[in-house]
């Protein structure tokens, strides 16, 4: 039992540190984008969501 608490406990920490890391990623991404021109914006956000479909037919794959 104390093993699987351990366990439960290390997933919640790296599930706070994932969690952290998103949000920095996300503020670092916001100010990039903020000092892009409307054509930039445009090419980053459809390479982006190309990036996120391949991302997202990996992770159903497995």
């Amino acid at each position: 039992m104390n093993k699987h608490c351990t366990t439960a406990q290390k997933i919640d920490q790296i599930d706070a540190e994932m969690q952290e890391i998103m949000v920095e990623l996300e503020n670092l991404i916001s100010q990039k984008y903020e000092q892009m021109d409307y054509e930039q914006k445009s090419i980053n956000t459809e390479a982006f969501l190309q990036f996120f479909d391949r991302v997202m037919a990996q992770i159903s794959k497995e």
